[in-house]
């Protein structure tokens, strides 16, 4: 019998339901702006700008594993429970059992029209509580780690001009 690889220990690990609330924080608006384009930046410096009294912005996600597919994995992302953005993607492990590629799509509700492409790639480090994840959305390089501890997820990502960190935690039903 084997050992279970990084990518299979830690995806398995990682199967639910996550939630935790949205804190993002625009660096650099130019930078934004440049790297994202205007619609996009706009929606990112809204969405850290936002007051809290109008409600906060809340991430959640889901894990679907099968040692025989891609990972399933998507990420919601709501305000007031209304769901303004989602995104789907498969994470297809190498066989060297690290390293993974990503392919997916993010559609905002509001232009239900509008689909954008997700592709990245990314490894699992050997103690299988984090994962580094190289992605582009909206159009750039977005910088993404990671780590899994009991009952948590913390996600810390950037790109040019933008950051954001969420603690994720484990949700029922």
């Amino acid at each position: 019998m084997s050992t279970p690889s990084p990518c299979s220990i830690y995806y398995r690990a990682c199967v639910g339901r996550w939630r935790g609330v949205m804190n993002a924080t625009v660096t650099d608006p130019r930078a934004l702006f440049r790297a994202m384009g205007v619609f996009n930046g706009f929606s990112v410096l809204m969405m850290a700008w936002w007051p809290r009294w109008l409600g906060r912005f809340e991430l959640e996600t889901t894990v679907e594993y099968d040692p025989t597919n891609p990972v399933r994995h998507t990420t919601t992302l709501y305000w007031l429970r209304l769901p303004l953005m989602e995104s789907v993607e498969y994470v297809t492990p190498h066989d060297d059992g690290v390293h993974f590629k990503l392919e997916g799509e993010t559609r905002i509700h509001t232009m239900p029209w509008r689909r954008l492409t997700v592709t990245g790639s990314g490894q699992v480090d050997p103690t299988a509580t984090r994962a580094t994840y190289c992605v582009t959305w909206l159009g750039t390089e977005l910088e993404q780690t990671t780590i899994r501890k009991e009952g948590t997820v913390t996600l810390s990502q950037k790109s040019p001009g933008f950051a954001a960190t969420q603690n994720l935690r484990a949700i029922q039903g």
